[in-house]
């Protein structure tokens, strides 16, 4: 699921991170991959050996060189 939780507010996505992980961790969803993606906090989710959180590394914000987009007066 890509940004499903967007517009959520926190409490909600709390919950729905919840339900999301009982759900996948069910007997009869032992044989699937869930991948999540989202660009808010996950510290809700429990990890453990079937569960994973990979995040992305904060992207670097350099000063640009040489030529730069400008605007007009």
């Amino acid at each position: 699921m890509d940004e499903y939780d967007v517009f959520m507010d926190n409490i909600t996505r709390r919950l729905t991170l919840e339900a999301l992980q009982t759900y996948a961790k069910s007997a009869d969803q032992s044989n699937r991959q869930f991948i999540v993606i989202t660009p808010h906090e996950v510290s809700a989710v429990t990890t453990g050996p079937s569960v994973k959180v990979i995040s992305m590394p904060e992207p670097q914000r350099m000063s640009a060189h040489g030529l730069q987009q400008q605007t007009l007066n």
